[in-house]
């Protein structure tokens, strides 16, 4: 079982007037979708290999940025990733498991890739 199915989310793409947008939605309304989809959906490509990187350096025990921020203009104040050993938390209120976290943002990368 992937992370995104785990977390009960479906990435899919959109064409919308010939651009290709990236898109992540719940499967199923859970707090645990809703917060991990509402970020992943504002995840650039750049962003989301930045994250990949500070992950990274927490599970290795090297530095790593605490909170990571969503640059784009599309990101609320509300949008916000932490990197709280052993969790990374989304929105303020998410928990996720470091590992879980990473494969998780991988295979939207991956997604992002293709």
């Amino acid at each position: 079982m992937t992370k995104q199915e785990e977390y009960k989310l479906n990435f899919h793409k959109e064409n919308i007037d010939g651009n290709i947008i990236f898109r992540c939605d719940n499967q199923e309304v859970t707090i645990e979708s809703y917060n991990s989809s509402s970020i992943l959906d504002r995840l650039s490509k750049a962003e989301t290999e930045g994250l990949l990187d500070e992950i990274d350096n927490a599970i290795n025990g090297t530095y790593y940025e605490q909170y990571f921020s969503l640059n784009n203009s599309i990101a609320s104040d509300d949008d916000g990733i932490e990197i709280a050993p052993p969790n990374v938390i989304f929105n303020n209120a998410l928990p996720i498991p470091l590992a879980d976290a990473k494969m998780l943002i991988q295979e939207w990368l991956d997604f992002l890739n293709s």
